[in-house]
């Protein structure tokens, strides 16, 4: 919520698009919502994994690449909105069926030790499939922040009264 004189850019927060900037967005929800916010925890899942694809997956991963957030209490009261925008990509966001996941080999390096343990690489895949299992809705939509002319953001809407999750088998 905000008012009438704000602009979208005065309730966004800039971020670097680097890993290590996952916990400055959810301590951003923490600020938002406050720690004891009865769907923080979900929150915090929906822009981890948002944060992490527009890393991974758009140019705002690149070197000086940033990602933006946005997180409002909807008028409602009974939902938070969620948007993450990135720099943009030559793709579209799309939710993996379960076949689809593909595993990363595991690697390790003095550079990177991304998985320590080769069942690490088994959480690759299903982060837009967590999005949609937390949320009411979720889409996406072009915005021209940054320096491409095809930024793109993904927003959701999580519900305070969460959907029984089911089961990754």
């Amino acid at each position: 919520m905000c008012s009438e004189s704000e602009t979208l850019a005065d309730r966004l927060i800039a971020l670097e698009g680097l890993p290590e900037q996952v916990a400055s967005a959810r301590a951003y929800v923490d600020a938002v919502l406050g720690p004891d916010h009865p769907i923080n925890f979900a929150v915090k899942i929906v822009v981890s994994e948002l944060f992490t694809n527009a890393i991974n997956h758009t140019w705002s991963g690149a070197p000086q690449g940033r990602v933006w957030l946005l997180i409002e209490q909807l008028d409602t009261g009974d939902a938070v909105r969620v948007d993450v925008f990135d720099e943009g990509s030559d793709s579209e966001p799309r939710v993996l069926r379960p076949t689809e996941v593909k595993v990363p080999a595991p690697r390790r390096s003095e550079e990177s030790s991304y998985f320590d343990n080769p069942k690490d690489a088994d959480l690759f895949g299903r982060g837009l499939w967590l999005v949609q299992t937390l949320s009411r809705k979720w889409d996406t939509y072009e915005h021209d922040l940054g320096r491409t002319a095809n930024g793109r953001a993904v927003y959701c809407v999580v519900p305070h009264q969460l959907p029984p999750l089911p089961v990754l088998g």
